[in-house]
């Protein structure tokens, strides 16, 4: 007896070879044994993909890295850096100016642009490298970019001097000076670090200014107390000068004020008499009693280093005579090495550095000034020895990837900012994590695992109050477990991640989490690269598009004319509800609209190679690129031209209920297919299991005359006798190998099998 199952859901798109038997999950209805090509929809469906657009090649056809940097939804860059520089692209391609593609120098090779993390505010990117003094890149006009180093004027600084035999001083208070040193504790690896010196006798005085009237009387001083301190005046009478303070000095800042008009003011005669006269006093802080320098050289065997002052020096730390141990080096850079990660959180900017994190002020980026206040930088030291590889901001809380999982840095309560003296640092039960940033979509994160061979979903819990993680990949393990170089989100027009692969494909995750959609679907671009039969993927990344839809940008390694190429390419949306003039099915391609024309040209970036045209709606083959240029058979004037590629999609084994069970494993044989489309043509099915039988043209009866325009088409198509054997396991293969549009609702197979 012949059986007709249906398959309309096809959302859990390719599934792992090691699921191929486990039709009793649920979820093998609605998989696949391949989905090569084609795109899994939210709705259940299958799409051919759209083809990829021409940029650009590469700067000498070298690897270059994207980085995007987003202004607003109608000023997106994408940034492609490679040896020591960064080209700029936007929209399907170059940014020119003149002839030129704009470029600005950086210091990093190739080798350092693969782990460059990145955050942007407004027109300025910040990058940090491990091994790199943290950067940023300003955007000033189009066409105008610049790299500077990100120039911290206070802080953060590692741990204070704790050798009292080691000690340091300036030779002046401000401007370029020397610093000296008892031994050898400058290293070149300091050149842009800050250095900061306080006075030795910190804790028994600093300078200080008071205004206000104290005592006109006659004496040898005035002195104040405040909380036990006790602070003596110049002299009598309207005091606005400097003075000094004994005991263990307030916590204020440098510029802050304390008033006291409230407190004792009394006048000191060098006896034990005290004169209570009420007097307001007004005392403001005038010098931090410390300076800190930018060190941009290093000499005298490491003894000295030249640095520019940007916190000036007191008196008291000027000259040999007045040497201080308590000095520290910048947090940044020495055996630590630079940050790895960098986010903004919270109008902070966080570094993360080996096993610390460090905030800055608010408002402020260029200050790590530690203090008690709400605003003032903040710093953390992680829990045990668990480097961190990432940072992400993620609706209050700052998230921390390590190579043991993930931790949160938060307020102290429920919507509290995270500040110095309130904040939670938490650890969760996650999956370890590497250095690829994570990726949001909506509420979830996804991240690759450390062994950049799994993917891991994180979405908070209100149960636990806290993050947890789930691997996405695991019923698909076998795509991802091909290694990650790169991963980015499409959200638009359809809500994809897409990664970069080490065996060269294109890997898609198409996600809605709200709607348990989790399908897996490879691709292949067209061309070939040495041993592969397709072009190579070296780096995906995404940005806003000018359409509605968001640009997926790659770089593609292929063997063009004898020679290895990089092409810049832009994946372009699959196409739906239009005119067929207007599917762009081609790989590494081009398009021409205007006056009819049969010569193509600017084709020299596929010197050589076979392409495929779709010339006013109708499909044309057999055409190969000479001096740049094809011949179509006829004019057109509208044409998508470019490298060919094939979406093909393979059923699972097939199984209904027989009289006496499953029938999986027993000999059956599919018969017959019915294919629901929509604006779909020249779809070829055939038996999944005999390779060696020719691909069927799944049609339609008409009686219309056929033409050689493409049409598309939507509803059943008529059923087709299929060529197959019992030896086989009633799987079915569908092929689209034209440049035209292909979108499957749903399969209906009629087969036969022993029991049934």
């Amino acid at each position: 007896m012949t059986v007709f199952p249906t398959q309309d859901s096809f959302v859990r798109g390719e599934i792992s070879p090691r699921l191929h038997a486990r039709a009793s999950l649920d979820l093998y209805r609605s998989a696949l044994a391949k989905c090569e090509n084609f795109i899994t929809l939210p709705h259940g469906g299958l799409r051919k993909r759209g083809g990829s657009y021409f940029a650009g090649e590469s700067k000498g056809s070298n690897s270059e890295r994207p980085i995007p940097f987003i202004f607003s939804e109608t000023q997106a860059y994408m940034l492609w850096f490679g040896e020591k520089y960064f080209r700029v692209y936007a929209y399907g391609g170059p940014v020119m100016n003149g002839l030129s593609v704009v470029e600005v120098a950086t210091p990093y090779t190739y080798a350092d642009v693969v782990d460059l993390q990145f955050d942007q505010s407004g027109d300025v990117l910040y990058l940090t490298h491990q091994n790199y003094a943290p950067r940023k890149i300003t955007r000033s006009t189009n066409t105008s970019w610049s790299i500077s180093p990100v120039n911290n004027n206070d802080g953060p600084f590692g741990f204070q001097n704790a050798n009292e035999t080691v000690k340091m001083y300036a030779s002046a208070t401000s401007g370029t000076v020397t610093l000296t040193a008892d031994s050898a504790v400058f290293t070149s690896d300091m050149v842009g670090q800050l250095v900061k010196i306080q006075v030795e006798t910190f804790g028994t005085w600093k300078p200080w200014e008071a205004g206000g009237y104290l005592n006109s009387s006659s004496g040898n001083g005035f002195f104040r107390r405040h909380n036990g301190n006790v602070y003596v005046s110049t002299a009598p009478g309207l005091v606005t000068g400097k003075v000094q303070m004994g005991g263990t000095p307030p916590t204020h800042l440098k510029g802050e004020e304390w008033d006291g008009g409230s407190e004792l003011a009394e006048q000191f005669d060098g006896s034990t008499t005290d004169y209570g006269v009420n007097y307001g006093v007004k005392w403001r802080y005038v010098h931090s009693g410390y300076g800190i320098a930018r060190v941009l050289s290093v000499g005298g065997g490491g003894l000295t280093a030249t640095a520019d002052v940007l916190e000036t020096f007191p008196a008291e730390l000027i000259g040999a005579g007045n040497k201080s141990y308590r000095w520290s080096t910048g947090g940044f850079g020495g055996s630590e090495g630079y940050p790895r990660s960098v986010t903004i959180f919270e109008e902070r900017l966080c570094y993360g550095q080996k096993y610390s994190v460090y905030g800055s002020k608010t408002f402020d980026f260029n200050s790590f000034r530690s203090g008690a206040n709400d605003d003032d930088a903040v710093s953390f030291k992680l829990a045990g020895a668990n480097d961190i590889t990432w940072l992400q901001e993620s609706d209050g809380f700052l998230l921390v990837g390590t190579i043991a999982g993930v931790r949160t840095l938060s307020g102290g309560g429920n919507n509290e900012p995270l500040t110095p003296s309130k904040f939670k640092n938490r650890g969760s039960p996650t999956k370890r994590c590497s250095s690829i940033p994570p990726v949001k979509a909506g509420s979830t994160f996804v991240y690759v695992g450390f062994d950049r061979k799994s993917v891991v979903e994180m979405a908070f819990s209100l149960e636990k109050n806290g993050y947890s993680t789930t691997p996405v990949s695991i019923i698909s393990e076998h795509i991802p477990k091909q290694g990650i170089s790169s991963i980015c989100y499409q959200s638009e027009t359809d809500p994809i991640f897409w990664l970069g692969l080490d065996n060269g494909e294109l890997g898609g995750l198409t996600y809605e989490a709200d709607q348990n959609v989790r399908g897996w679907h490879r691709h292949k671009i067209g061309g070939r690269w040495g041993n592969y039969d397709h072009g190579v993927i070296e780096w995906v990344a995404s940005t806003p598009g000018q359409s509605g839809a968001d640009d997926v940008w790659i770089l593609v390694r292929r063997t063009i004319n004898g020679f290895t190429r990089r092409y810049i390419e832009v994946l372009r949306s699959p196409f739906e509800y239009g005119d067929v003039t207007d599917a762009f099915m081609v790989d590494c391609g081009l398009t021409y609209e205007g006056v009819p024309k049969a010569n193509f040209s600017g084709l020299s970036h596929l010197e050589g190679e076979p392409v495929v045209a779709l010339a006013d709606g109708k499909v044309v083959k057999g055409l190969v690129v000479h001096a740049g240029e094809v011949v179509l058979p006829w004019p057109a004037s509208k044409i998508h031209i470019g490298l060919p590629y094939s979406a093909v999609a393979e059923t699972l084994e097939l199984d209904v209920g027989g009289r006496d069970g499953s029938v999986m494993g027993r000999r059956k044989r599919v018969n017959s297919l019915i294919l629901s489309v929509l604006e779909s043509a020249n779809i070829y099915v055939k038996s999944a299991t005999r390779s060696t039988f020719e691909g069927q043209k799944a049609g339609r009866n008409t009686i219309v005359p056929p033409t050689n325009v493409v049409s598309l088409f939507t509803g059943n198509l008529d059923e087709v006798r299929l060529d197959d054997s019992w030896e086989g396991q009633g799987r079915i293969r569908i092929e689209a190998p034209d440049p035209v549009p292909a979108t499957i609702r749903a399969i209906i197979p009629g087969f036969d099998s022993e029991g049934s």
